[in-house]
């Protein structure tokens, strides 16, 4: 005989272990649903072609940091050749 205590459900029986594990489930995912919808959102910055003068006024230490937390690999055909240039420039 199993020591947990069995509860009477509609499909059958569950341990209380099953029913408190389901409960938490349930909870949890109304948590996240509540606290995705509540969230403040940040403004996107758009760096475009106009942002262009502003560029100089990035710190070198920034331009290092980025360096060398992100590596990007492109494969590029005929027109991809720009960005491998533009990245490359940076450095």
């Amino acid at each position: 005989m199993n020591s947990e205590t069995e509860v009477a459900t509609f499909g059958g029986k569950m341990t209380e272990r099953k029913i408190l594990l389901s409960v938490i489930f349930v909870l949890s995912l109304w948590f996240g649903f509540l606290l995705s919808s509540t969230s403040i959102k940040a403004e996107a910055i758009i760096a475009d072609h106009l942002a262009v003068s502003e560029f100089e006024s990035i710190p070198d230490s920034v331009i290092e940091f980025i360096g060398d937390l992100y590596h990007i690999y492109y494969v590029h055909t005929s027109h991809g050749s720009q960005i491998v240039t533009g990245v490359s420039m940076i450095y």
